[in-house]
């Protein structure tokens, strides 16, 4: 009865360590469907101060004091994985079923398929598009605003424990008037738990300017969100966002200062690809 005990006992230990560790790795696998989502709004006020002369000149040319706008994206999509082909390289194909982002629809209509491969344990290349993705421009930019998508994702792999944490810093060039405002992303994720065969992850960003002394504008930002990682897949079920970022300079004696705020959830169901 002793040795029971103590046997359950170990079992019960191992079973509790085996829930504070995690491999973790982010990677697509073949034959599996990912319906995707991605919600994403945001929201920029600009303030500009300078003399009564300036600010008059900016309302004739139609720029009010200050400037909102605010703009959202609703898109919807399916990556489908296929079989393993030669190399352990497997298909990969995303194709948008709705948009309502206007701008974003013109190079990605609803209908449009995106193509590429994937080497087993790694992420895909998408290399091509359906005829009906817009122009040899447009298709261009989609490709490339993908493959940036999917180099973001290509987080450390680690085996880590509830409470460990790692970084990943990631540059950032915001084009303005005449100049440029250079960047680091700071993103800490931290584990927070395991469990019923997810984990998840705190998120914290920072952003820090280069070290630019030609640029007349200086930056900084924060934010938080979640990761929710599906341990079998090795894929996130959601990834969450909500970052402030602030932005100041002169431009020609016209002191321009920007507060932009975003909120940004993405989403994916994992199944089968029958």
């Amino acid at each position: 009865m002793k040795k029971l005990l103590l046997l359950i006992a170990a079992i019960s230990y191992a079973t509790c360590n085996a829930q504070d560790l995690l491999d973790f790795k982010m990677q697509l696998t073949p034959e599996l469907l990912y319906s995707e989502t991605l919600m994403q709004s945001t929201k920029t006020s600009v303030e500009y101060s300078g003399t009564k002369e300036q600010l008059q000149r900016l309302q004739d040319n139609g720029i009010h004091n200050p400037t909102l706008s605010v703009s959202s994206i609703n898109q919807t999509s399916i990556m489908k994985t296929g079989k393993v082909i030669s190399d352990s390289n497997f298909i990969v194909s995303i194709e948008y079923l709705t948009n309502t982002d206007s701008n974003f629809a013109k190079i990605m209509p609803k209908g449009t398929i995106i193509y590429g491969t994937c080497i087993l344990g790694g992420l895909p290349v998408m290399d091509s598009t359906s005829s009906n993705g817009g122009n040899e421009y447009q298709r261009g930019t989609l490709l490339q605003r993908m493959r940036i998508g999917f180099e973001a994702m290509k987080l450390p792999e680690k085996r880590i424990s509830k409470g460990d944490t790692f970084s990943v810093t990631t540059p950032l060039s915001i084009p303005l008037v005449g100049s440029t405002l250079d960047m680091i992303i700071t993103t800490k994720y931290t584990l927070k738990k395991i469990h019923n065969g997810q984990a998840t992850f705190d998120i914290r960003l920072l952003y820090t300017m280069k070290s630019n002394m030609g640029s007349p504008f200086i930056g900084s930002g924060d934010g938080e969100g979640e990761l929710i990682y599906d341990i079998k897949n090795m894929f996130f079920n959601k990834y969450s966002l909500s970052t402030d970022l602030k932005m100041s300079g002169k431009i020609k004696g016209i002191t321009i200062e920007s507060k932009t705020h975003s909120v940004s959830i993405q989403t994916a169901q994992i199944s089968p690809n029958k």
